[in-house]
């Protein structure tokens, strides 16, 4: 089973109204679905840095942690003259 992941009440509250209350559920018709769109596409987001952030630390070798972390910076816009340069390590370790 996959891991859970939280949401907004006020998410949850329109996801609820569209597409449970209102069974018949047009887009044309729901004012939320725009911002349903956002907030979801906004939570993706936040997984996709999550998940990096973990793989940055927790990768099985120091190039693959390296290179989480520079797509982590990236994605975050942390700009290259702003981030630490690591110590030179060995290609791989065990």
């Amino acid at each position: 089973m996959g891991r859970n992941i939280m949401i907004p009440e006020g998410l949850f509250t329109t996801l609820y109204k569209c597409f449970v209350i209102d069974s018949d559920h047009k887009c044309e018709r729901c004012s939320g679905c725009a911002e349903v769109k956002r907030q979801l596409e906004e939570k993706g987001e936040k997984i996709y840095r999550h998940d990096l952030y973990s793989k940055s630390k927790a990768a099985a070798s120091l190039s693959e942690r390296e290179t989480a972390r520079q797509k982590y910076l990236d994605e975050r816009g942390i700009l290259p003259e702003f981030r630490y340069a690591r110590p030179a390590f060995p290609a791989d370790d065990h």
